[in-house]
């Protein structure tokens, strides 16, 4: 029965009220916003709360659109565009200055020791080894990386050996100095190393030391990995390098776990481009391929003040939804830009596709350029190379 009163007197309620109440007619509402439109998107960096008056609260947060768009990125000129190098020096020093840089006369000497220490405690009598002799042995093998005989033995030959080695030193002599060659003392290694190359240490930081001497300025620096050519048995073969127009600035030999990265993070690939971009000015442009490339990896050279490109894996960046594979010609590309402006993301065909990750420059401009066909080396000139891609060629990536 409560159910009938309640209909009763909603009926009564309504039966009161005008037709014209519940009727919305603009004529009649003298209190409605006629210049109201709906919202339009916004661009990135624009607040919602601007007022031409200026009385807006500006410390209001507002979240910015981090999803990625295809547009165009407006990115900078690189440092020093106009001045590519490499230039040679006016005064070209000899080969052994420029050793000498790397390998000083301290080093030689204290090879000395720790050899004429191994030698003793391994064949029980002096050897009596010097740092001539180490320097001799040092430059033999270099002749030997440049004329390569098939048989160690056979540069010493009679008939077609050098004459620049056998001259230089005995074929026996040189194997023992081979041999019993170290830089510290074997039976006393500090307990708190724990690295696989402490027996070469030594001279890892000689020449590491050396290379990190070199200035620096603002400019285009690259990184990345390369095997030692060493044909032996050893799991330390690779080493990162970190170039400028091919002039190594810094490296590290990769020891796996133990390899001494600061901050791992953001995972292998990008902790070494961490380790060796720590000494690099703000406002250069570092180049690297697509073992190191990784989205927040980009970020972290952003705070940092240092712009960055590389080539992408596809599968790192699952938001960016370039077109197949296979609908991609010689020459075309698609561009996707980040919310907040700060980053691109390009795929380019040439032979293959490839896709870059940027910080600094985008697909435009792009020119024509002429490229090698078949290999008869007739060129093609229909091929299109953006900006981006032109400018990773100086860097081999």
């Amino acid at each position: 029965m409560r159910r009938a009163k309640l209909s009763t007197s909603f009926i009564e309620l309504m039966a009161t009220l005008s037709d014209s109440d519940f009727e919305c007619e603009s004529e009649d509402d003298s209190d409605a916003d006629r210049t109201w439109k709906p919202k339009t998107s916004q661009n990135v960096g624009e607040s919602d709360f601007s007022d031409s008056d200026g009385d807006c609260d500006q410390s209001i947060p507002y979240e910015v659109n981090m999803g990625w768009s295809q547009k165009p990125f407006t990115g900078t000129l690189l440092p020093g565009y106009n001045t590519y190098g490499p230039h040679l020096p006016i005064n070209i020093p000899s080969p052994l200055t420029y050793v000498q840089k790397y390998l000083s006369n301290q080093h030689f000497e204290n090879a000395e020791l720790y050899t004429n220490m191994y030698a003793l405690n391994k064949m029980g009598k002096e050897l009596k080894a010097t740092a001539d002799e180490i320097k001799i042995l040092y430059g033999v093998h270099a002749m030997m990386s440049i004329l390569k005989y098939p048989r160690l033995r056979m540069y010493w030959n009679r008939s077609y050996g050098l004459n620049c080695i056998s001259q230089a030193i005995t074929r026996d002599r040189f194997l023992i100095l081979r041999t019993c060659l170290h830089y510290v003392d074997i039976n006393n290694r500090p307990t708190d190393n724990n690295s696989k190359l402490w027996k070469i240490q030594p001279i890892v930081d000689q020449v590491r030391n050396a290379c990190r001497s070199i200035s620096r300025s603002v400019g285009c620096y690259s990184i990345d990995e390369q095997m030692i050519p060493f044909t032996g048995r050893c799991p330390n073969r690779q080493f990162k390098k970190f170039c400028y127009y091919n002039v190594n600035k810094d490296f590290e030999i990769y020891q796996g776990a133990e390899t001494p990265f600061q901050d791992k993070t953001l995972g292998q690939g990008p902790a070494v481009v961490i380790h060796l971009s720590q000494t690099i000015p703000e406002g250069s442009v570092l180049f690297f391929d697509r073992y190191f490339t990784t989205l927040s990896l980009m970020d972290r050279l952003i705070s940092k003040k240092i712009m960055a490109t590389g080539t992408i894996m596809s599968n790192r960046l699952k938001n960016v939804n370039f077109s197949q594979d296979k609908k991609f010609e010689r020459g075309a590309w698609e561009e996707f830009t980040r919310g907040d402006n700060k980053i691109t993301a390009v795929k380019w065909k040439d032979s293959k596709c490839v896709t870059l990750l940027s910080t600094i420059t985008g697909a435009e401009p792009h020119v024509t350029v002429k490229s090698i066909a078949n290999a008869w080396m007739e060129y093609r000139e229909d091929a299109k190379c953006d900006y981006l891609k032109r400018n990773l060629g100086p860097y081999e990536l």
